[in-house]
């Protein structure tokens, strides 16, 4: 056998967490539905069979509010708690060798179960009863129960609660020709019942519920009322409890305070003569008092004798708190009106109970989730100025990144630059060197009978240096002569002479650029001497 949890849903009545178990076993499936209660309820039991070994449930929200806020994923943890509840239990044997836990997943209620409880004795114990019950309930779903035989059903129900618990003579079960006049009585009266107490019984009646008896039962849960059923017959004691005591204005007021009234044939209607057989009351008429539930509230068949939850009819589940029975109690107001007022005001106090309960879960749940968002945005302040500070952090963190890289990248070009410059620097000395040498070749091989021409030359540094040149030599070979000076003195053992990398020639007076190196010294008219200025190009 398995069993998996596959959904839950919260019941929009009483706002109670309903989990859906989907249960195989021997190539079936079928559904069931529990609260948490249920799994408590299963757990007590198990406890006290001692056949299965047990692990912990998940613990219970007393105030709802983990529930409600699903707080820490509070449900999914749950519901998966439950699950391996279940897993637990069905790991150690198959769920026949507990009965409560076949009740409680519905494995004695399967086709299978239906035909072995068949063959069981009409002796049998009243829990073999109830399983019986369970299983002819569930044989009958499917395609019969999907074309609305919820009458044949609610007659099952009814047999097996007598065969549970009826144990006097006169709670035999109804033969089906018995079954179906007074079902169909009821049809043909409910709705004149208002008319016929009105021709019957001249004056005021107070306000009945005309509906069947499934529907008064949920009216009274919607109105958050209890149900208050007349059970009648044709005697003097019906009349005389109807006239002396129900068309009283104090009854009605106790009925329009506290109660959903229904009433009906304890003697010549279906359900009322079941009802009166299912509660085992002796005499007639009774009053009888009913607390509308939820059919999810009853986890088992249960003697309703005892004020055990039951589902009867099918659909329909409440408790009984109480009955009244004329026929041996009497008719006197005063002693019935206490009794509708006694379980009344528990009623009222039990609902005004649990309306505070709720008015209290609600403002406690107001606080808590007004605290929460204050905690919340509080959090959601402090996260927001740790990023802003991390974010500036990090924007100052990029601007040193980026700073550092440009300081690095200057720094790479600066040396890049004194390389290039070192570089020039060296080429410009070896190509003056070379030039020096030349120029000292040139002294050895000079005309002296051609006509020459003296230049003295003034350099930044101040120092003078004076070389002849032949008349038809090019200006740019005192160019070339100037750019090599330091050269040729370093060369001739003078002094070191800086001469800038970059110059121009000049006359002195007057001061006259030249620039045209292919002219002569002649053309220049710088014949026989001349005294020039050398400056750098940067100045």
């Amino acid at each position: 056998m398995q069993a998996q949890i596959t959904g839950r849903s919260v019941d929009e009545h009483d706002g109670v967490t309903y989990y859906d178990i989907e249960v195989t076993s021997s190539g079936r499936t079928w559904q069931v539905r529990r609260r948490y209660n249920n799994f408590v309820d299963l757990d007590q039991r198990l406890q006290t069979e001692r056949s299965l070994s047990r692990r912990e449930l998940p613990k219970k929200d007393i105030f709802g509010l983990l529930k409600g806020f699903d707080i820490g994923q509070f449900n999914s943890r749950r519901q998966a708690d439950l699950q391996r509840y279940i897993n637990h239990l069905l790991q150690q044997s198959s769920s026949t060798s507990s009965q409560a836990l076949a009740r409680f997943l519905g494995a004695d209620s399967t086709p299978a179960a239906a035909a072995s409880s068949s063959q069981r004795s009409a002796s049998s114990t009243a829990a073999a009863a109830v399983a019986a019950l369970t299983a002819a309930l569930t044989g009958t779903t499917g395609p019969t129960a999907a074309r609305g035989n919820r009458f044949e059903i609610s007659n099952k129900l009814f047999t097996r609660l007598i065969q549970a618990f009826g144990d006097a003579p006169a709670l035999r079960a109804l033969q089906p020709s018995q079954v179906q006049k007074l079902r169909q009585t009821e049809e043909e009266e409910r709705d004149c019942l208002v008319a016929m107490l009105e021709s019957k019984f001249r004056g005021s009646l107070p306000k009945f519920y005309q509906g069947s008896f499934g529907d008064a039962v949920s009216a009274a849960r919607t109105e958050k009322r209890l149900l208050l059923v007349w059970l009648y017959d044709g005697s003097p004691i019906s009349d005389s409890l109807f006239r002396d005591v129900m068309q009283g204005e104090a009854f009605a007021a106790f009925v329009n305070e506290y109660y959903v009234l229904w009433a009906g044939d304890a003697q010549r209607w279906l359900v009322p003569v079941q009802l009166r057989r299912v509660l085992r009351l002796e005499g007639l008429p009774a009053l009888v008092v009913l607390k509308p539930l939820s059919v999810y509230d009853v986890p088992q068949l249960g003697d309703p004798k005892t004020g055990v939850p039951v589902e009867f009819p099918l659909g329909s589940a409440w408790s009984l708190l109480g009955a009244w029975d004329s026929s041996s109690e009497g008719n006197d107001e005063q002693m019935i009106l206490s009794f509708l007022g006694e379980h009344g005001d528990t009623s009222v106090e039990a609902l005004k109970l649990a309306e505070e309960e709720r008015r209290f879960q609600r403002e406690y749940t107001e606080q808590a989730r007004a605290l929460r968002e204050e905690q919340d945005r509080e959090m959601e302040e402090s996260l927001q100025k740790d990023r802003e500070r991390l974010e500036a952090l990090e924007l100052d963190r990029q601007a040193a990144e980026e700073e550092q890289q440009r300081d690095q990248q200057r720094e790479q070009e600066e040396q890049q630059r004194d390389q290039q410059r070192e570089q020039e620097k060296t080429r410009l000395i070896e190509a003056r060197l070379a030039t020096a040498k030349r120029f000292m070749e040139l002294e050895s091989e000079q005309n002296s009978s051609e006509e020459k021409c003296k230049l003295v030359l003034r350099l930044p540094g101040g120092q003078r240096i004076e070389r002849t040149f032949g008349a038809d030599d090019t200006l740019e070979k005192v160019y070339d002569w100037a750019d090599c000076c330091g050269e040729l003195s370093s060369l001739t053992g003078g002094e070191h002479i800086d001469v800038p990398a970059s110059f121009q020639i000049a006359t002195t007076y007057p001061r006259a650029l030249l620039l045209e190196k292919q002219k002569s010294l002649r053309e220049l008219q710088l014949l026989p001497n001349a005294m020039l200025a050398l400056t750098s190009s940067e100045e």
